[in-house]
């Protein structure tokens, strides 16, 4: 789920997510918070007193469209966040753009060195997929999985998919995590 700057500087985002956790009865490990890069820009003290008191609820913190906006290695070291989300635009040219590659590879490297999970935006085809999988990508969204869905619909989707997690990057995380 999304989160704007200004939702999460508010006093009161915190406590509105956990009330909706407690209301839904959802784990709060099973929701993940997408923030962007430049919204660290608003209130930086305020956004990451917010992100920490949601971590210690057990809520993923993921930065979105990773890359694309006022990327600042320093920000990550500073923000409790669990994964970054490659921007489709540098998932389209995988492969094809060098360029491209070289920043979708880097970014799964300094994810891994982080701890960090990673997220493939904007698959679109089985050829971005395999290249994502020989990365180690951890998981993937986009048209190559299924369209946007409406709540029933991506429900009965999931129960026929038991999983969208990108397999082969899931076994070797496991076996380091292992060793």
């Amino acid at each position: 789920m999304n989160v704007s700057a200004r939702e999460l500087v508010e006093g009161t985002f915190v406590e509105g997510v956990e009330a909706a956790l407690a209301e839904s009865r959802l784990a709060a490990g099973s929701l993940a918070l997408e923030i962007t890069e430049s919204m660290m820009l608003a209130d930086e003290t305020a956004a990451i007193a917010s992100l920490r008191r949601l971590r210690e609820l057990g809520v993923h913190i993921v930065v979105d469209d990773f890359g694309t906006g006022y990327s600042s290695l320093s920000y990550l070291k500073r923000l409790p966040v669990d994964g970054l989300k490659i921007d489709r635009s540098f998932v389209e040219g995988l492969g094809e753009e060098r360029e491209k590659s070289a920043i979708v590879r880097a970014t799964i490297a300094l994810a891994r060195a982080l701890g960090l999970t990673v997220t493939a935006e904007g698959i679109e085809n089985a050829t971005q997929l395999r290249r994502l999988l020989a990365l180690q990508c951890d998981l993937g969204q986009g048209y190559h999985f299924a369209p946007p869905l409406q709540p029933d619909a991506m429900t009965a989707l999931l129960a026929e998919r038991h999983q969208f997690r990108l397999p082969v990057a899931r076994a070797k995380r496991s076996k380091a995590r292992a060793a």
